[in-house]
């Protein structure tokens, strides 16, 4: 099992933003890797938000959307962040002129309406707590893989909670509510993670 032990505490302090990014999208690279062979990802504390922005960024390599997602078969994939202002940050670094499968990779700005029509990927850190099951409801059966911090978010309604477990990173995977909204997840992260249907457990922790 390939393991990535990584630390990129005050990467943005350092002011040297052209090294931080190209770092950061090296790590992002490693990440990919790991999805592929089915490893795990561990993080320092310090380093948490980062490792959280680049499985984001990584997601759209193994995340299918149907095609009455895109406008256009070039429309961007567009990600949606209440919250988190590190991770944010650092995500609007890795998007930066990337694209998958012709599509853009693009960071929606602050204050953009949280709807389907904005986002396809939709991240709430944990301070959305009391909005998640309004802004779930919401987005029920729609083609916006929503994706949150904790083992309970994927339990609600989510889709993906990327749960940290000590110093470890991994995210849980609701298959049933993935379906529902017509999105398909590549096997490869499906065993990489923790399966889960409603409240029942199908993969191991």
């Amino acid at each position: 099992m390939l393991q990535i032990i990584h630390s990129i505490p005050g990467l943005f302090r350092s002011g040297i933003r052209s090294v931080a990014l190209i770092h950061l999208r090296r790590v992002g690279l490693w990440l990919s890797i790991v999805f592929s062979m089915g490893g795990s990802v561990q993080a320092d504390s310090t380093s948490i938000p980062e490792v959280r922005a680049l499985y984001l960024y990584n997601f759209a390599m193994f995340i299918h959307w149907p095609k009455s997602a895109f406008p256009t078969e070039n429309s961007p994939i567009r990600y949606c962040v209440l919250g988190d202002r590190v991770l944010r940050r650092t995500l609007a670094r890795l998007l930066e002129n990337e694209q998958v499968k012709g599509h853009p990779l693009e960071l929606e700005p602050l204050g953009s309406p949280v709807n389907s029509s904005h986002c396809h990927l939709l991240y709430l850190d944990s301070t959305q707590t009391s909005n998640a099951e309004q802004i779930l409801a919401r987005m029920k059966n729609q083609p916006v893989v929503t994706v949150g911090e904790s083992k309970a978010f994927p339990l609600s309604g989510g889709m993906i909670g990327l749960v940290r477990k000590g110093r470890r990173i991994r995210p849980v995977i609701n298959t049933r509510a993935a379906e529902e909204a017509g999105i398909r997840i590549s096997s490869k992260l499906l065993q990489l993670s923790t399966v889960v249907t409603g409240s029942n457990s199908e993969g191991t922790p």
